[in-house]
């Protein structure tokens, strides 16, 4: 009876450093470094410029972009459409990228008259596009590491629901210290949140993971939403201003051991057992 109690604390030494060694920790989030992310407040705008023609003149602008930055966050705003005359802008429909303290939004920045794209003609179209890359300094990758990426997403105006003519796609990735896309979890380098929640479903919960493997990913730890639509007169009218907004967003991190660090791990703590239950049985 004596041995078997000596041998208990000795028993539950491997698992409880290797619990440990496995805690997650929080980036972002309740609780995390960077407690409130999409804070501050702030927008960015896209503005298709104004005509200098003296007539009433439409400026059509799908590629050009606004680029801002607000916290951990770099945003840009792409696309956009505006009614001018003598130099003076009397209505526009442009991108919007959106820090609202809580959340992330993607929205459309319309001037007064809200059905400015059926001047277009239902035969054109006009593109939005919508990046969001936030970037946590102090923070580098780790190699033999699970991140986790959760957030909600309510897309229920544009971006997540299956309008016909709107045509959109909304992704989530991580990214290395460059910007360059890391591959995920699932094998991809984004993940596309498009008709991931089932047909007719436009809001949810989403988790994107990244494993990290022997090598760490250079740079500071990044992730970045994109998101965009192809958006005619028509569909125009079925949508509002805010086409996605992000939420309750949570970065974690977990140490993954290696298999063989954990195999070495349980060996040695077999082995003290032993050892000390030899002992044991010497003094008796």
């Amino acid at each position: 009876m004596k041995t078997t109690a000596l041998l208990i604390p000795l028993v539950m030494v491997v698992p409880l450093f290797v619990t440990d060694r496995l805690s997650a920790a929080t980036i972002a989030g309740a609780g995390g470094t960077y407690s409130t992310p999409f804070a501050p407040a702030d927008t960015v705008t896209f503005d298709a410029g104004a005509s200098g023609s003296p007539l009433l003149n439409l400026v059509v602008d799908s590629s050009g972009s606004t680029t801002g930055t607000s916290g951990v966050w770099s945003l840009t705003a792409q696309g956009g459409t505006n009614i001018s005359a003598l130099g003076t802008i009397v209505d526009q429909s442009g991108a919007q990228t959106a820090l609202t303290g809580t959340s992330l939004q993607f929205n459309r920045d319309n001037g007064p008259n809200t059905t400015l794209l059926g001047l277009l003609g239902s035969s054109t179209n006009l593109q939005y596009a919508w990046s969001a890359t936030a970037t946590f300094s102090g923070f580098t990758y780790a190699a033999n590491s699970q991140y986790n990426l959760s957030f909600h997403v309510d897309g229920s105006n544009g971006l997540l629901q299956g309008l016909s003519g709107v045509n959109p796609t909304f992704t989530a990735e991580f990214v290395d210290g460059s910007g360059t896309p890391l591959t995920l979890a699932n094998g991809t380098t984004s993940t596309n949140l498009a008709g991931l929640l089932g047909l007719g479903l436009s809001s949810g919960d989403f988790t994107v993971t990244l494993n990290t493997g022997s090598v760490a990913p250079t740079g500071t730890v990044g992730i970045r939403f994109l998101g965009d639509a192809t958006v005619n007169s028509v569909a125009s009218t079925l949508i509002t201003n805010n086409l996605a907004t992000v939420s309750n967003m949570s970065l974690d991190v977990t140490p993954v051991p290696e298999p063989t660090g954990a195999g070495l791990v349980m060996v040695c703590g077999v082995c003290v057992m032993f050892r000390r239950r030899r002992r044991l049985v010497q003094l008796h």
